[in-house]
């Protein structure tokens, strides 16, 4: 039996949170809401309305969307996964904040050699 949409939208959030950071009581400090009720969002136990998603996505910096992609695409985390995507939304998150054109410029370069390296 395919996971409830509510246990998946769960599961990208705590992905997310964590990518950030953050705690299960700051965001839910943020939010104007127990600790509890995040993780009974986390869990799938309670259904998140309209209005309280968009506050969570703000709060994470992250569309909407992404809490509805496809559960068959690596988007979706599996819990034997979620050691090796969580930093790697971290790092994507970071490289996205950097305003300076050039630093992401050598920070793009650098990878690309370290992979073009790799190959041969």
């Amino acid at each position: 039996m395919a996971p409830s949409i509510e246990i998946l939208i769960g599961r990208r959030i705590r992905q997310f949170r964590k990518a950030k950071g953050l705690s299960q009581a700051q965001l839910a400090r943020v939010l104007g809401i127990s600790f509890q009720q995040v993780q009974k969002y986390e869990s799938g136990q309670n259904r998140i309305g309209a209005g309280r998603l968009w506050a969570i996505a703000t709060v994470l910096d992250t569309p909407v969307a992404t809490f509805f992609e496809d559960p068959n695409s690596s988007g979706f985390a599996s819990t034997q996964n979620d050691t090796i995507k969580v930093p790697f939304v971290m790092l994507c998150q970071m490289f996205n904040d950097i305003d300076d054109h050039e630093v992401r410029e050598a920070i793009t370069q650098l990878l690309l050699a370290y992979h073009g390296s790799r190959k041969g």
